[in-house]
C-alpha cells in the first residue's frame, strides 16, 4: 500500500466487505506498505482502504479477480493554516470564524481562530478553495491545494478595536 508519491503507507487500514455489507476480511499494513488479506469465498468484494493523513478509497473488485488485491494508491490530505490580524494595528484577532468553500460554493470546512489569531482547516482533499473570514468585515483569499500539501493563507482583518 503507498501514497501516490510511491512511499509505502504503515498502520493503512484495509477492509474487504462483501455484497451485502459484511466484514469478510481485515488487514493493517506494516512499516514497509506490506499485508496480508484473504478470504476463503468466491465473490465479488468492495476493498476499503484508509490511513491518517490520507483520503479514503473503495475499490470493487469482482469474483474473477481471484486472491490477488490489487495494489490501491492513496491521496494525501492537505491543510489551510494562517493567522487572522487586525489590518492597521497587525495585532492577532481572536474568534474570527474562517470558512472553506469549494469550487462549487459548498462549505467544506470551518474553524475559530484562537487566542493568537490562528486557525487550521485540516484533512482536506486537493482542488482549489475560497477561505472566507466572518465575525468582522469579511474578507477572502483563492487558495488551491496539491496532494498532501498545506498552504499557510493569513488574512488580514479592518474591523475597528474597542479597546
Amino acid at each position: 500500500m503507498y501514497d501516490s508519491a510511491g512511499r509505502p503507507l504503515r498502520r493503512a487500514s484495509l477492509t474487504l466487505v462483501d455484497h451485502a455489507g459484511r466484514q469478510r476480511a481485515r488487514a493493517t499494513t506494516d512499516e514497509h506498505g506490506a499485508y496480508e488479506l484473504t478470504t476463503t469465498e468466491t465473490s465479488s468484494y468492495t476493498l476499503v482502504v484508509s490511513a491518517a493523513g490520507h483520503h479514503p478509497r473503495a475499490v470493487q473488485l469482482g469474483a474473477d479477480a481471484g486472491p490477488v488485491v490489487p495494489d490501491v494508491r492513496l491521496a494525501g490530505l492537505g491543510n489551510v493554516h494562517g493567522t487572522v490580524r487586525h489590518q492597521p494595528t497587525g495585532r492577532p484577532v481572536p474568534d474570527a470564524r474562517i470558512t472553506l468553500l469549494s469550487a462549487s460554493g459548498e462549505v467544506v470546512a470551518s474553524a475559530t481562530t484562537t487566542t493568537d489569531g490562528t486557525y487550521t482547516l485540516q484533512n482536506l482533499v486537493p482542488g482549489s478553495y475560497t477561505v472566507v473570514t466572518s465575525g468582522y468585515a469579511p474578507v477572502m483569499a483563492e487558495v488551491t491545494l496539491g496532494e498532501g500539501t498545506s498552504c499557510e493563507m493569513d488574512l488580514d482583518v479592518g474591523h475597528d478595536d474597542a479597546d
